[in-house]
């Protein structure tokens, strides 16, 4: 009967998820069959309608769990893999589909698997395996610039080198298995009953992106809305004028994203490759932290976290209450906890922020690699992100990691300052009344006050007071 209907609807999404609701039924002695099934009813459906049914499927098999499923779903899964990464042509759509299977992929839990023994080691090992190889895989393909991207953006089209550096890359879940890295729990654990359970979303699920849409403003964003991206703005700031962050278009994506939480910015290439190389590096540079002799000997915890909204506890300026603010959230790389021994107790949460430089210069056509030293200064719009995650995690002191290797990287101190945050929130009350409840666009130079004129002298003065923190400064060359 399932494989009539699988024939009937070979050409449909019905066809894989009618396949897998039926999976967790079947004995392992079916999955020879039915993964044969599956390929024979997919060699004529054109390839990303192929790609989507294969990455609905994973996600539809997913909330069934592994309930009598070994061979089966273990079959299956290693097929969609192979599937998907091969096909030959390179779309945005493809890109999105094929990120879409490995974050699928990348959320089965290890320990559950090995505690259940529902997989024997040989095929453990070759489906973890399999799973790392697409991670990489996919991240050095995303990386990539393809023909087929040229009518979604209007940048000149270059050859990326890949995000892997000499030194490797590590992955969120080794990371995770560090015995001073307190991780956040499965998302298969995390049920949300309030706004206060997205702190427990990690931040490489699809349920943490999908949170993130319940905010119109984050702290990565929050520079755009007070005007930083403004030329004479920036110029005030100290930013080079010819900063790729000086373009009123950035103002206006922001503009677009607070008034419509489901707009997304269509990044250059550049730029994308720049947070790709972020994101791969990120857990290497946290590990880092971890690997400090405070680290080796018990004396520091990094503490992983999701998603924090400004709500009702948060300290507000006289006068302004939640409903006079767009929705504002943060979601710092972490948190850092300190201790003088093995004996006192933990500190008060401080948070991290992690930048990765990347070595790579667009030039041309190509690529040149620079030898980049750690920041030695934060940044203004740093600085701005860094006093919002204060703000939203209601802490008092947070870190800017800049990290280029694990043998050169800075940890400068950025300390919580309420007057500063009291005049941010002030402008971007303006802002909400002005361009975001109207939804009118904001003009060029849009805040042009004395007043204005003042935070943003005060911006760069504390910007640049951000101390170095002596314990760590060991580990620059």
């Amino acid at each position: 009967m399932i494989l009539h209907d699988l024939g009937i609807a070979r050409n449909s999404l019905v066809a894989y998820c009618a396949l897998v609701s039926h999976t967790a039924s079947l004995g392992s002695r079916h999955s020879r069959r039915v993964t044969r099934c599956v390929v024979s009813a997919t060699t004529s459906t054109p390839w990303e309608r192929r790609a989507e049914g294969l990455a609905a499927a994973i996600v539809f098999e997913r909330r069934l769990g592994f309930t009598n499923a070994r061979g089966a779903s273990l079959s299956f899964h290693l097929f969609a893999v192979k599937e998907v990464l091969s096909f030959p042509r390179r779309t945005r759509r493809m890109d999105q589909i094929r990120s879409k299977l490995v974050e699928q992929l990348r959320r089965y839990p290890t320990m559950e698997f090995t505690q259940r023994r529902q997989l024997v080691n040989g095929e453990l090992v070759g489906f973890l395996d399999m799973i790392h190889r697409a991670q990489r895989q996919d991240i050095q393909m995303r990386a990539g610039v393809s023909p087929d991207h040229s009518k979604f953006s209007n940048q000149r089209q270059i050859q990326t080198p890949s995000p892997v550096s000499k030194d490797g890359l590590m992955s969120r879940e080794e990371l995770r298995s560090h015995p001073q890295f307190l991780s956040l729990p499965s998302i298969d654990d995390v049920i949300i009953r309030s706004a206060k359970d997205f702190q427990r979303l990690r931040q490489d699920t699809d349920a943490w992106r999908d949170a993130r849409k319940v905010s119109q403003v984050s702290a990565s964003t929050v520079w755009k809305i007070l005007g930083f991206a403004e030329e004479q703005a920036a110029c005030k700031l100290g930013i080079a004028k010819n900063s790729s962050m000086i373009d009123h278009e950035i103002s206006i994506s922001a503009w677009k994203r607070a008034c419509d939480v489901d707009f997304e910015e269509d990044f250059s290439d550049v730029a994308r490759f720049r947070m790709d190389w972020g994101v791969c590096h990120e857990p290497r540079a946290i590990h880092s932290l971890l690997c400090t002799s405070s680290g080796r000997a018990g004396l520091l915890q990094v503490v992983e976290t999701g998603m924090h909204l400004l709500d009702d506890q948060s300290v507000l300026p006289a006068g302004l209450g939640l409903s006079d603010l767009p929705v504002i959230s943060a979601s710092p790389d972490g948190f850092i906890r300190t201790r003088l021994d093995l004996l006192s107790p933990w500190s008060s949460p401080e948070v991290i922020e992690v930048k990765c430089r990347c070595p790579y210069q667009p030039v041309g056509t190509g690529w040149v690699k620079k030898k980049l030293p750690p920041q030695s200064a934060v940044q203004p719009h740093q600085f701005a992100q860094i006093q919002f995650q204060l703000l939203c995690t209601n802490a008092d002191l947070g870190y800017l990691v800049s990290f280029v290797s694990p043998d050169a990287w800075r940890m400068l101190s950025v300390p919580r300052n309420d007057t500063w945050l009291d005049l941010a929130l002030s402008f971007i009350h303006e802002y909400y009344q002005r361009f975001i409840l109207p939804k009118t666009p904001p003009p060029v130079d849009y805040f042009n006050s004395e007043s204005y004129g003042s935070f943003l002298r005060l911006t760069r003065t504390l910007s640049s007071q951000a101390a170095l923190r002596q314990s760590e400064s060991t580990n620059i060359p």
